[in-house]
């Protein structure tokens, strides 16, 4: 049943040569979707691992970064409160301090007022207070009459003095009060900085203290709220401070 090859029609070879171009084309389809799958699998087996290494450092650095700024802000916050009540304890102190201060001034205003008010009248001369503020190393010392002038002073020039209408120390010599501590002023003679406080006797005489102003504000200034802002503000923990009043003023 064999067809000698002489005698095969024409058509049986293209036939046959039309089967072997199948085959190739589907072996080549085959050969190509098998190098494709290796592909891929080789594709996976790199961006895989790569891209799951990528999202694990990003994770580790996230959450290393919000644990650093926690404790951070942790720590900035312990120290704040730590500094607050620091600075609380600092100016309570420096309060207690600033009262202390001015209780002694005013005790040593009355200790000398007292001291005068002591003395018989017929002792009372000019000479007398000026050794009197020389003891206590007092700048001023006069002794006012009832009507409000000055009788004795252990300065010359304020002898005759009566003081203006609406001050303070006016309108304490008018008054029944006993005894008068003012804030440092201008003396209204000697033009410098005085601190007065005044005693007045039961027949309306009074004695009148003034003590060094620059002294007292510049104890004032060691214990006050700028100076203490200032020593803060000096510190590597802040920039900037300030101190507020219960008035909400700076």
């Amino acid at each position: 049943n064999v067809v000698p090859l002489m005698k095969r029609k024409e058509g049986d070879y293209e036939m046959e040569i039309g089967m072997l171009a199948e085959r190739l084309r589907a072996s080549r389809t085959k050969a190509g979707k098998e190098g494709e799958k290796r592909q891929s699998i080789r594709t996976r087996l790199l961006i895989i691992p790569l891209v799951s290494v990528i999202l694990i450092f990003v994770a580790i650095v996230m959450v290393t970064s919000y644990n650093v700024e926690k404790s951070l802000t942790a720590e900035m916050r312990n120290t704040g409160d730590l500094m607050s009540k620091q600075i609380i304890e600092r100016i309570e102190d420096n309060v207690t301090s600033l009262e202390t201060v001015n209780q002694s001034i005013n005790n040593d205003i009355r200790t000398v007022a007292k001291t005068v008010t002591s003395l018989p009248e017929e002792e009372l001369s000019n000479d007398q207070l000026a050794r009197i503020a020389n003891d206590f190393q007092i700048p001023v010392l006069s002794y006012y009459s009832a009507e409000g002038a000055v009788i004795y002073s252990n300065l010359p020039d304020y002898i005759g003095f009566r003081p203006k209408e609406g001050t303070a120390f006016y309108d304490f010599l008018r008054s029944s009060e006993a005894e008068l501590i003012e804030d440092v002023r201008k003396d209204e003679i000697s033009n410098t900085y005085v601190k007065y406080g005044a005693i007045k006797n039961p027949d309306g005489t009074v004695v009148q203290v003034g003590v060094p102003g620059e002294q007292v504000i510049n104890l004032t200034e060691q214990f006050g709220y700028q100076r203490l802002m200032t020593d803060l503000a000096d510190t590597d923990e802040l920039v900037y401070a300030t101190f507020i009043d219960n008035n909400l003023q700076g």
